[in-house]
């Protein structure tokens, strides 16, 4: 064996390379609320909000897709733990702006000679925001006619 193999195996032999408790108690109770979604799949499915923002420039479709690229976790999977871990990645947490974005008017005036959307457009282009975010930013103007009266 070579010295860099004999320092691994030696560094694994330690305690604190091996899972704790927690860890495993944590990785099994995942695991359960998993098996919950799964039971009904198609239906929790349709509650995954794919465009939604993960975290800062990161939607939760690409979320998904970097657990499954890098992570090697299955599709369904990744999808499923998005769910339960990011309740921002569901349609059901996020009802007041999408019923905000389904009102979107790209046509309206937004301000400054610009539509609504040429708003977003530009949003997305200067900042890289996801289309969502940049409609929901749009929309929080005063003038935008979309927007809740209030």
């Amino acid at each position: 064996n070579t010295p860099h193999i004999e320092a691994m195996r030696s560094a694994m032999e330690k305690e604190v390379c091996n899972k704790s408790d927690q860890l495993v108690k944590e990785e099994k109770e995942l695991q359960a609320k998993v098996d919950v979604l799964f039971q009904n799949w198609e239906g929790n499915l349709e509650d995954f909000c794919p465009e939604c923002e993960w975290k800062g420039d990161m939607t939760c479709q690409s979320r998904r897709e970097y657990l499954h690229t890098m992570h090697k976790v299955e599709g369904k999977t990744s999808t499923a733990h998005l769910m339960i871990q990011s309740p921002q990645c569901l349609y059901s947490h996020n009802v007041e702006d999408n019923e905000k974005v389904a009102r979107f008017c790209s046509d309206c005036e937004w301000g400054l000679g610009s539509s609504c959307s040429d708003r977003v457009k530009f949003l997305i282009a200067q900042y890289d925001s996801s289309e969502r975010m940049a409609m929901l930013s749009a929309m929080d103007k005063p003038s935008c006619m979309a927007a809740p009266n209030e």
